[in-house]
């Protein structure tokens, strides 16, 4: 409704109703290409600039059973109305507990409420509010393939670090490390990797899934032991779907430009992960200082941000700016290469940006390829039980060069799988308004906070472009 309210209203606010770009950071991202999903969407919207997340990361998805939501909302609303002791609290108790209270007291509270939800100590690695699976507006879990829209998606190196970093702190006397120095093999292996399989991987073989991711992200280096922890939750949450959704929608829609960004520039900022001695590499906010306005931070400590960061900034939000108006982001020359199903380019942006193609190649080869690990969109502890997606085996093989900054190589490498042909459309059917009697809290409902950040997104690089 919302988008439709835009696309219709937009002229008068001296817009361009043909020119409409909606954008996410984070879960933002996952809400706005949730949205780019529906065929009824096709037209609203020309562009789709997304950061971090998309919409099919696994656990981004709560089946019919809401088990986990509905904990959160009981304990929010022991908390924000504790006058109510009934022991379990209904559908219509906690909705006029929650809607009688502001925006600012619901967000106080959340971080306790999820706490408590959780269990406290139970590692959690998804999103605490997600939309749910209710057959009207998500229909289908295996969806990859969105509107034919012009497409910009950006990452950073260590995607869920500062989630990691919070997750993993209780787990700290426990497995006696301290998580600013290293994160050990216990860890990795006795606490994430379960986590994961318990909640997405196959319950056959379970426990020789585990073995092999376990060794695969094993070092022996500690340091490298550490950052592997990183980049596991990195690539099963983010990287692999990522990937996946760049691919097919490159394939499917030719006609479209799409683009893709590893931000490695480094926020001049000092933040809460800056005591880990062992990360290398951007985090999931790096990009937000350069994007939305450096140059505030600059009046407030002229030492931290020189000049040089300055015109880098400038200069990226040129080109997002160039792609939010044209759906090209560069100007005269081609800094910025597009990415197509054949070679996968990206721009590794900072200050001397660089180009590569295949990002962590052997890395996304083995999620998104090893025939036995199927991964599940859905939590395991749901009741929807969504048909498998026919797997397709490689066909060829063909040869490839892996560009990058410093030097180039040769590989031999599968060609990519033929596009699923099991997906089902997106429809929302026409409802009888007179036999439905919605409950209010069990309803369909995203809660996006980070939507906010895409749509300040795209109005600060706008108005830094024009300024």
């Amino acid at each position: 409704m919302a988008i439709e309210w835009i696309k219709a209203n937009i002229n008068a606010f001296g817009g361009d109703s043909d020119q409409i770009t909606l954008a996410g950071f984070g879960a933002g991202a996952v809400s706005a290409t949730l949205q780019a999903h529906h065929k009824l969407n096709d037209g609203n919207f020309q562009r789709l600039l997304i950061y971090s997340d998309v919409s099919h990361l696994y656990g981004n998805v709560v089946g019919e059973n809401f088990g986990f939501i509905m904990n959160i909302a009981r304990a929010l609303t022991r908390g924000l109305c504790p006058s109510n002791s009934k022991l379990l609290l209904q559908s219509k108790e906690i909705y006029d507990c929650l809607t009688s209270k502001t925006e600012a007291e619901l967000i106080s509270e959340t971080k306790t409420a999820v706490a408590t939800a959780n269990g406290f100590s139970k590692l959690k690695l998804e999103f605490d509010f997600r939309p749910v699976f209710d057959n009207d507006f998500i229909k289908d879990l295996y969806f990859t393939e969105i509107l034919p829209v012009d497409l910009l998606t950006t990452v950073s190196e260590n995607e869920h670090a500062l989630k990691v970093y919070e997750q993993l702190i209780p787990y700290q006397t426990q497995y006696s490390f301290d998580i600013n120095k290293n994160i050990p093999r216990s860890v990795l292996c006795d606490v994430v990797v379960p986590t994961i399989a318990d909640s997405h991987l196959p319950t056959k073989n379970k426990e020789k899934i585990i073995n092999n991711i376990c060794t695969r992200y094993t070092s022996s280096d500690e340091t490298e032991q550490s950052r592997n922890v990183l980049r596991l939750i990195g690539d099963f949450y983010n990287y692999a779907p990522i990937s996946e959704l760049m691919y097919d929608h490159a394939d499917y829609h030719l006609g479209e430009n799409n683009y893709f960004c590893l931000w490695s520039q480094k926020s001049p900022l000092d933040d809460v992960l800056t005591s880990l001695t062992w990360m290398e590499g951007t985090v999931q906010n790096d990009a937000l200082v350069y994007l939305l306005g450096i140059k505030s931070y600059q009046t407030i400590d002229p030492a931290a941000i020189s000049d040089e960061l300055i015109a880098f900034a400038e200069s990226t939000i040129q080109m997002y700016s160039n792609f939010i108006k044209t759906g090209n982001p560069n100007s005269n020359a081609q800094i910025w290469p597009p990415y197509n199903a054949d070679d996968e380019e990206y721009i590794q942006m900072k200050l001397q940006p660089t180009t590569g193609s295949f990002l962590f190649e052997d890395r996304m080869y083995y999620w998104l390829y090893e025939e036995y690990l199927y991964p599940s969109p859905l939590p395991t502890d749901s009741i929807v039980q969504p048909v498998q997606p026919v797997k397709t085996t490689v066909l060829s093989t063909k040869a490839t060069s892996k560009t990058t900054s410093t030097k180039t190589t040769t590989t031999s490498t599968p060609s990519k799988q033929l596009p699923k042909t099991t997906k089902q459309p997106l429809v929302l059917p026409k409802l009888d308004a007179t036999t439905i009697s919605p409950d209010p809290v069990n309803a369909s409902v995203m809660i996006r906070f980070s939507l906010v950040k895409g749509i300040l997104l795209i109005i600060q690089i706008v108005l830094l472009y024009k300024s």
